[in-house]
C-alpha cells in the first residue's frame, strides 16, 4: 500500500486540524490509534498510518459503488486523504479479484469540494502505481467527478489538473468518466479539446457545459475511440477476377424434383448360360477390388482422423458443480408442466432463463429433441426399476448422443440458440464442452479449451447496436428520417444535449418504426411521463432501455411474436449493472418508478413492436428511404475527405446509390447506422466487400449476401475485419457449381438458425471442399444442390463429411446424398454403429421411420429386439398371418427400408438405380387379381391341390408367404 505524507512545514494549527479530524473519524469508525498521539512533530509517518487505517475502515465491505466523503471528508485532508482512500480501494479490490467475488470495478463518486487536491491527489496516486507497474489497471471502471471552481485562477488550475489525470485514467484502462463542469472560458475548451486527442479507452461525458461545447468534446472522444481495422485494397479482390451470370441457376430444389431424378434408367445385360454366370464373375471380382480400395482408404482417413482427435482432446472428468446440476428430460417435462407434483423443485433446477427459451417461435421441449433426438426412441422417458442397480447406473448411458446437459451448459446454449439447431456432434464440439458416455451427460469444463476445427461452433453472440457518433450530430438533427421526430420531442422538455443522448441510445429500435409507429411511440412515451411525479429522465431512461430489449430479442431470437418480458426484462437489467455494462438500470432505479407505469410501458411497446403498420417499409415509404440514402451518402462524402490525405481510394462510391437501390428497405437503414457510428476503416471495408460481391456475383449474389448476412443481424461492423475480408476473397474464386451448393447451404441455415457469421460459415464451407478434395470427390458437386433439410451449416457439414468417410464407396455416396436425415439422429448417427457400403434414401435412417417401424411392429407379434438403423432381428414374417391389407402394406413399406439397409451392408453392393430397376420391375398392374390360399384339398384338372380363391383388390399390394 503506497503510504501518502503531509508537508508539516512547522505549520502547527494545520497539524493539529488534521489530528482533530482524524480523532472524529477515528471515533466514528470505533477505531483506536496506537501510533504515538503525542508526538505530532512526526506527522510523516503517524498521520499516514492513521489514515490508512481509517481508510480500509471506511472502505470495507461497501458494496460496488463508492462516495468518497459519504463516511469520512477524505478530501477536507488534502491529497494525503485522497490517495489514502484510493489506496484503501484497490487493497480491497485486489482481494476480492482473487477470492473471484467481483465482476467489474467500482464506480467512484468524488465529492464537488476541494477539486484541485482531488484531481492531484488521484493524479500522483496513478502516477505512483504507474511507476511501480506499467501495466497497472485502475480498480474503478467509472468515475463521477464534478468541477465547480469559485474563481477564474482555481479554474485554470483544475483544467490544467484535470488535463493531467485523463490520460492516467485513460492507461489505467478506466472504461467511463462522468464530468460535471460548469461554463468554462474558450481557452480551456480549447485546451480539454488537445487532451481529448490522445485519449483511446475512457469514454468521457460533459454535463453542465453548453450543448455545443459539452457534444464538440464528446465528438472528439468518440472519434478517438472508434475501432480501426486494416484496410481492404480493391486490387486484391474483384479486380482481376471473372463475373459470373448466376441468374439463371436452379432455384432451391424439392423432394419432387429429387424424385424426378432418380427415375433414370440402367439398362442390364440378361445373365444367361455359363458365359452370363463368367460375366457375373467378372463384373463382381472387379467391384470387389473396387471395394477394398475404397475400404483402405476409409480406414487410412479414419485412423488419421482419431489420431487427430486425440491429440486434440486432453483430460476430463465429470464431477463437482457440473455432475450436480445435470438436467434431464424428466426435469425438463416436469418444469414446464405445472401440474407435474415436481414442477416446483425442477422448474428450481433448470432455472427460468432456459424455461423462457423461443427461438424463431420454438421452445425449450423442441431444443432438447434437436439436442437429445427423439426422447421414445432414446427412452429418455422410462424409468428404471430402483431395484435393480445395473439399469440405474446405466439410466443414461449413451456413447454418441447426451441424454443430459449440466445446467451451465444448457445456459450457455440457450444464449447461443442460432449454433445448435441442428444439435451437436459429440466429436467435435464448441470449446470448453465435454461428454461423458457413462453419464450421457454433456458438460463444460474451463480447462478443456480445444483448438477448434473449421466445423466447430463457435460461441459468438450477435453484435449490438451502436450508438451515433456525435462528429454527425448537426447532420442528424436536420435530417429527415422518421426517428428525428422523437429527438424534436424529447427538445420539448430537455436539452438539445440529453435529447441527443437518448436519441442515440435508442437509434437502432427506433429506426425500424415508420412516421406512424415513431408518433405512437411518443404518445406511449407521453403517457408513461404524465403517469408519475418523477423526474423524465430516469422515466426515459427505463423506457429507451425497455425499447432496446424487445428490439434486441426480435432480432436475435429471429421472431416477430414478442411477450411481455417485464420479469426478465428488469432482471437483466440488474445483471447488467452489477457487471457494469453501459446505461444499464440498477434495482434502485427500477424500484424507484411506479409498478403501474412500467407494465404500461411494456404492454405498450410489445403492440407497437408487433404492429407491421407501424413498420418502415420501402413500399410506403419512398420518401424516407431516399432521406436514408441521403444521410448515407453525405456521410461517406464526409468520411471520403478523410481519407484522401492517406491516399486511400474509394473506388465504390460511384457505385454506392446502385448498391442501396438493389438491397432491402432495412439493409439500407443499417448501413445507414454503420456510416454514422463507426470508423473509416470499417465503413471502407465493408461498402468494398459489397461492390466485390456485387461485381462478381451480380444482383442474385448481392441479394443472397443480403439474405443470409445483412438481414439478420443488427450490426454490420464485424463484416469489416480482416478475417471476414480474407473469406471473401474465397467467395470470390468459387466456380459457378460451388456457389450453387454455397447459397443452398446458407440459405437453410439462416432459414433454420436464423444468425450467421460470414466469416465462420465460408471457412467451414471451405473446408468442406478441402475435405471433399482429400476424398477425390472435387468434381462430384452436382446441381442441384442434393443436401436438404440443413440447419448449421458447420454441424451437417460435419456430419456429411463424416458419412462420406466411414462409407466404403463414399463416390457413390456422393450421388446419394439426397432426402437423407441429417440430424443428431440420423444418417451420421447409423454410419457411426454400421459398416454401410454407403446409405441411400430408400434406407431410411430417419426418426419419422424408426418411429413407425416401432409402432408397427409392436401392434403385432414381431421381433421385439429390433436393432434402430440395422435390418438385424427385423423380422416381421414371424408374425401371425394379417388378412388386414392396410397392415400388410405397412409391412411392405417397412420391409422395403429393411431390404435397403441389407443389400448396404453387403460386401458386394451395386450402384443405387440397379435395385431401384429391378424393383421397378415387380411393381404389380393397377387391377389385378390376389390369389388367397385356402386350407381344403380339390382336385383341379385330375391334379390334386389345394383350393385357391380369387379376390379382387384395387391398387393394393399385399404380401404373402
Amino acid at each position: 500500500m503506497l503510504s501518502g505524507k503531509i508537508s508539516h512545514a512547522g505549520n502547527q494549527a494545520e497539524v493539529d486540524r488534521i489530528n482533530t479530524a482524524l480523532l472524529e473519524a477515528e471515533k466514528k469508525l470505533n477505531l483506536s490509534h496506537t501510533y504515538c498521539p503525542n508526538q505530532f512533530y512526526l506527522p510523516n509517518i503517524n498521520i499516514s498510518a492513521r489514515l490508512s487505517q481509517i481508510a480500509f475502515a471506511a472502505t470495507e465491505n461497501q458494496g460496488d459503488s463508492f462516495a468518497m466523503d459519504a463516511i469520512i471528508p477524505f478530501s477536507q485532508l488534502g491529497e494525503a486523504g485522497v490517495k489514502a482512500y484510493l489506496g484503501a480501494l484497490q487493497h480491497q479490490f485486489i482481494k476480492l479479484v482473487e477470492r473471484n467475488k467481483i465482476s467489474k470495478g467500482y464506480t467512484l463518486v468524488l465529492p464537488p469540494e476541494n477539486p484541485v487536491a482531488i484531481l492531484n491527489g488521484m493524479q500522483r496516486f496513478l502516477a505512483q502505481y504507474f511507476e511501480i507497474n506499467a501495466k497497472y489497471v485502475f480498480c474503478c471502471h467509472q468515475v463521477n467527478l464534478t468541477i465547480n471552481p469559485d474563481n477564474l485562477d482555481e479554474t485554470g488550475i483544475s483544467i490544467e489538473a484535470l488535463c493531467k489525470l485523463i490520460p492516467l485514467l485513460d492507461k489505467a484502462k478506466l472504461n467511463y468518466l462522468n464530468l460535471q463542469i460548469t461554463a468554462l472560458p474558450s481557452q480551456y475548451v480549447e485546451q480539454l479539446a488537445q487532451m481529448l486527442k490522445g485519449v483511446n479507452h475512457t469514454r468521457i461525458r460533459f454535463q453542465g457545459l453548453q450543448a455545443g461545447e459539452a457534444l464538440q468534446l464528446e465528438s472528439i472522444n468518440e472519434t478517438q475511440l472508434q475501432a480501426s481495422v486494416p484496410y481492404h485494397y480493391q486490387s486484391n479482390t474483384a479486380a482481376g477476377i471473372p463475373k459470373h451470370d448466376i441468374s439463371k441457376q436452379p432455384s432451391p430444389v424439392t423432394v419432387a424434383q429429387i424424385q424426378a431424378l432418380l427415375t433414370q434408367k440402367i439398362d442390364l445385360q440378361p445373365v444367361l448360360g455359363k458365359a452370363g454366370i463368367q460375366n457375373q464373375y467378372h463384373y463382381e471380382h472387379a467391384a470387389q477390388q473396387k471395394t477394398e480400395v475404397s475400404i483402405l482408404q476409409s480406414w487410412q482417413v479414419e485412423q488419421a482422423k482419431e489420431v487427430k482427435a486425440e491429440n486434440k482432446q486432453g483430460f476430463s472428468y465429470l464431477h463437482g458443480e457440473e455432475q450436480n446440476t445435470l438436467i434431464n428430460w424428466h426435469d425438463i417435462k416436469a418444469a414446464l408442466d405445472p401440474n407435474n407434483p415436481q414442477h416446483d423443485s425442477a422448474r428450481a433446477r433448470v432455472g427460468e432463463e432456459i424455461c423462457h427459451y423461443c427461438y424463431k417461435g420454438r421452445n425449450l421441449i423442441d431444443l432438447w429433441r434437436r439436442l437429445t433426438g427423439d426422447i421414445t426412441l432414446t427412452k429418455q422417458d422410462s424409468v428404471p426399476d430402483p431395484s435393480n442397480s445395473s439399469a440405474m447406473s446405466l439410466q443414461f448411458f449413451s456413447p454418441l448422443i447426451p441424454k443430459q446437459i449440466s445446467y451451465k451448459t444448457l445456459l450457455t446454449i440457450v444464449r447461443h440458440p442460432q449454433l445448435f439447431q441442428s444439435g451437436l456432434n459429440i466429436e467435435s464440439l464448441p470449446a470448453t464442452f465435454c461428454f461423458s458416455s457413462h453419464y450421457g451427460a454433456l458438460y463444460i469444463d474451463p480447462a478443456m479449451d480445444k483448438n477448434a476445427d473449421p466445423f466447430t461452433p463457435q460461441l459468438d453472440t450477435m453484435t449490438a447496436a451502436q450508438k451515433p457518433s456525435t462528429e454527425h450530430f448537426q447532420q442528424l438533427s436536420k435530417s429527415d428520417i422518421p426517428s428525428k421526430q422523437f429527438f424534436d420531442y424529447l427538445n420539448n422538455f430537455m436539452s438539445n444535449y440529453q435529447a441527443w443522448h437518448a436519441w442515440r441510445l435508442g437509434f437502432s429500435a427506433l429506426n425500424i418504426f415508420n412516421q406512424s409507429g415513431v408518433r405512437e411511440l411518443i404518445a406511449l412515451l407521453d403517457k408513461c411521463l404524465k403517469s408519475t411525479d418523477q423526474a423524465a429522465e430516469p422515466v426515459l431512461h427505463y423506457f429507451m432501455q425497455a425499447l432496446n430489449y424487445y428490439y434486441y430479442q426480435s432480432m436475435a431470437n429471429q421472431q416477430d411474436a414478442l411477450a411481455n418480458s417485464q420479469n426478465p426484462f428488469e432482471d437483466q437489467e440488474q445483471k447488467n449493472q452489477q457487471l457494469g455494462i453501459e446505461n444499464s438500470l440498477s434495482s434502485t432505479a427500477i424500484q424507484a418508478l411506479p409498478k403501474a407505469m412500467r407494465e404500461d410501458c411494456h404492454q405498450g411497446l410489445v403492440l407497437l413492436l408487433t404492429q407491421n403498420a407501424f413498420r418502415a417499409n420501402k413500399n410506403s415509404e419512398d420518401k424516407t428511404s431516399l432521406a436514408y440514402q441521403q444521410v448515407i451518402l453525405t456521410t461517406l462524402a464526409y468520411h471520403q475527405n478523410k481519407l484522401l490525405a492517406d491516399n486511400i481510394p474509394m473506388p465504390f462510391m460511384e457505385n454506392v446509390p446502385a448498391l442501396l437501390d438493389k438491397l432491402e428497405y432495412h439493409s439500407g437503414i443499417k448501413l445507414m447506422e454503420l456510416v454514422l457510428c463507426h470508423h473509416t476503416s470499417v465503413i471502407h471495408n465493408v461498402f468494398s466487400l459489397l461492390n466485390d460481391i456485387h461485381q462478381v456475383w451480380g444482383d442474385v449474389g448481392l441479394a443472397d449476401f443480403n439474405r443470409c448476412f445483412i438481414a439478420p443481424v443488427i450490426s454490420l461492423a464485424p463484416l469489416a475485419q480482416t478475417k471476414q475480408v480474407s473469406m471473401v476473397s474465397k467467395l470470390l474464386l468459387l466456380s459457378a457449381v460451388q456457389y450453387h451448393w454455397w447459397q443452398q447451404l446458407t440459405l437453410q441455415h439462416v432459414t433454420q438458425s436464423g444468425f450467421a457469421d460470414f466469416g465462420i460459415l465460408m471457412a467451414a464451407f471451405q473446408h468442406f471442399l478441402d475435405e471433399l478434395a482429400a476424398l477425390g470427390l472435387q468434381d462430384a458437386l452436382s446441381m442441384p444442390c442434393p443436401l436438404q433439410g440443413i440447419s448449421n451449416l458447420q454441424v451437417d457439414l460435419w456430419r456429411v463429411v463424416t458419412l462420406l468417410k466411414r462409407c466404403k464407396k463414399p463416390a457413390e455416396q456422393m450421388r446419394n446424398l439426397q432426402d437423407l436425415d441429417w440430424s443428431a439422429l440420423g444418417v451420421v448417427y447409423a454410419a457411426q454403429t454400421i459398416n454401410y457400403q454407403y446409405v441411400t434414401a430408400s434406407m431410411q435412417l430417419n426418426l419419422a421411420f424408426e418411429s413407425a417401424a416401432e409402432e408397427f411392429m409392436s401392434q403385432g407379434k414381431y421381433s421385439d429386439s429390433y436393432r434402430k438403423f440395422h435390418h438385424y432381428d427385423a423380422s416381421p414374417f414371424l408374425s401371425p398371418e394379417s388378412n388386414n391389407h392396410k397392415s400388410n402394406q405397412q409391412l411392405f413399406e417397412f420391409m422395403l427400408g429393411v431390404f435397403f439397409r441389407y443389400i448396404g451392408c453387403r460386401k458386394y453392393t451395386a450402384p443405387m438405380p440397379v435395385y431401384q430397376q429391378l424393383l421397378e420391375a415387380l411393381v404389380l398392374p393397377d387391377k389385378y387379381i390376389f390369389i388367397k390360399e385356402s386350407h381344403c384339398i380339390a382336385y383341379f384338372n385330375g391334379i390334386l391341390d389345394k383350393t385357391i380363391d380369387l379376390v379382387a383388390h384395387d391398387n393394393e399390394f399385399v404380401l404373402s408367404r
